[in-house]
């Protein structure tokens, strides 16, 4: 009890850690889990400072309607009434059809109009009906929003798992033959993009293996495609996603391992390093208890500025593996011309990568004695 009195903001985040494991495992609904571990940092951070948490929420809120705004506009600011109607309808399109859509989504008042009406409407969960397969936008994004949530939640804890003992020791071992190497493993993985990556995967671990100068390597040891729910089947959940999460997570891992190494080597060089190799302190504990807390601080910037790439890769990588996430649901409105389905997913994922560098910036806030005592 002492401890969670003394340590509000790290209890919050070790609770928020805790939440997302167990009720992974419980087969929990992925989205209800993120927003409770959302809200114990968030409120850890409050403990921490509140005026912290207060400053970034003047700031993500204007950004959030702008960047709404700017993304409804890019769907809705070309081309007059009948043509957006038209978009919308698909090549099925009829008179009658066109003055429904037209009548339905108000594209006969000004844009700006039209902005507050769909914002009021998003804000409690509306996107409007898809034309094509007449399922409602919220509900097809709802059905792929976990399936894209567990396969970036998977590969960042894959890449961190990978990166950080490897950027540890780098550190340790810099400018010698362990640091070299591993810094060649880090520029190679950084080199190939992840859906190349996915392909080598799948004939190695999945079609039976590769023929390297009459070597063998690999076996058909994982499935190619599908997705099974956590909650039928765990074992086989962890089967299907563990190719498209190494997909993602090596050049991830990668970039987190460049990044901590520079920082840990900077870190060892600091005044109360020597003080602690001085008192006879252990080399493991300097690494892992003194060095490595002040070194994660940019780790933890690029964390969560490479959620987006993550979703990007996602896009691809969804669609080699057959995985129902947003990546798939995004490409197939594409190519289908689903007008709503697009803004909608365009929304949800702006929204989502402003929220996550808003949890970033919360997790300074708890992490980071400099930031602690920031003041207005």
């Amino acid at each position: 009890m002492t401890f969670v009195t003394r340590y509000p903001g790290t209890t919050t985040v070790l609770g928020a850690v805790a939440v997302l494991v167990v009720g992974s495992a419980l087969g929990l609904p992925m989205i209800l889990l993120f927003l409770v571990a959302f809200a114990l940092v968030v409120l850890g951070a409050a403990l921490v400072n509140g005026t912290y948490v207060l400053r970034r929420l003047i700031v993500v809120i204007p950004t959030l309607v702008i960047v709404t705004a700017f993304t409804f506009y890019l769907q809705n600011g070309r081309g007059n009434k009948h043509d957006l109607a038209f978009n919308i309808l698909g090549p099925g399109a009829t008179e009658s059809g066109v003055a429904g859509i037209v009548k339905q989504f108000h594209l006969d008042e000004p844009l700006h109009t039209r902005y507050m009406l769909w914002l009021s409407d998003a804000v409690r969960g509306h996107l409007g009906k898809s034309a094509i397969s007449g399922q409602q936008v919220s509900t097809a994004i709802g059905n792929a929003i976990p399936v894209s949530l567990q396969l970036m939640l998977y590969a960042q804890i894959v890449a961190l798992l990978l990166a950080v003992p490897a950027g540890v020791y780098a550190a340790y071992r810099s400018n010698k033959r362990g640091d070299r190497v591993t810094s060649t493993v880090a520029l190679a993985a950084l080199s190939v993009p992840n859906f190349v990556l996915a392909i080598v995967l799948i004939l190695m671990f999945a079609l039976g293996g590769l023929s390297v100068f009459g070597h063998k390597f690999g076996g058909s040891i994982f499935p190619t495609s599908r997705y099974v729910p956590f909650g039928e089947n765990p074992v086989e959940h962890f089967k299907h996603m563990a190719l498209p999460t190494l997909a993602l997570a090596f050049g991830q891992a990668a970039g987190y391992m460049r990044v901590l190494r520079s920082d840990m080597i900077s870190t060892l060089q600091e005044n109360f390093i020597t003080t602690a190799k001085a008192k006879g302190v252990p080399d493991r504990r300097i690494l892992w208890g003194h060095a490595l807390r002040p070194s994660s601080f940019t780790l933890l910037t690029v964390f969560g500025v490479n959620t987006a790439t993550l979703i990007g890769g996602a896009l691809i990588i969804e669609t080699i593996f057959s995985l129902p996430g947003l990546g798939t649901l995004i490409g197939t409105a594409i190519f289908s011309k689903d007008f709503l389905v697009v803004q909608g997913v365009v929304v949800v994922i702006a929204v989502g990568f402003i929220l996550i560098n808003f949890l970033v910036d919360m997790l300074y806030g708890v992490l980071d004695p400099r930031v602690r005592h920031v003041r207005a």
